[in-house]
């Protein structure tokens, strides 16, 4: 009878360890899963974004208006058009006035992620040479307008 309720005991507490595993490595699995998701989301805004603009740019006076979805918890996506300018963020300041040519950024609190869309035009009357748009529930809604050789962006709601 003590040999049995040994055993029991030592099968519960493996059972306990095993499921704490599961929990543990499934949990990280999950967690893994979802950071790819939002690498996916990022990467696809990119290329989308690149994409429009190579595509609009050329082609003059035609307006495409797109909602671009971006993963990760941004609160806005600025752009500039100019080799210095004077935003609210350092980090995009010291990127654009380096001379990088990264034009376009994601923002949380400061710069989060930078890259180069190509050839860009901002339509702002307050600050001229750069632009931020409002990322409302991981999208942001942007109208392109080609120029000839570069693409205008601006602001569009529906």
């Amino acid at each position: 009878m003590k040999a049995q309720l040994q055993g029991q005991v030592f099968i519960y507490i493996l059972t306990v360890v095993i499921i704490g595993m599961v929990l543990l490595f499934g949990g990280k699995a999950i967690l893994d899963f979802i950071q790819k998701g939002e690498e996916v989301a990022f990467i696809k805004f990119k290329t989308d974004l690149k994409s429009i603009v190579d595509s609009i740019g050329p082609d003059y006076q035609s307006i495409v208006r797109e909602t671009l979805t971006i993963g990760r918890d941004y609160q806005q996506v600025c752009f500039t058009d100019s080799a210095s300018i004077t935003s609210p963020y350092p980090t995009m300041n010291s990127v654009v006035g380096s001379g990088t040519g990264e034009n376009t950024f994601l923002v949380t609190t400061d710069v989060v992620e930078k890259f180069d869309v190509g050839t860009i035009q901002v339509d702002n009357v307050a600050h001229q040479d750069w632009d931020c748009f409002p990322i409302i529930n991981g999208k942001v809604r942007l109208q392109f307008e080609g120029m000839g050789d570069k693409t205008k962006i601006s602001s569009w709601n529906p």
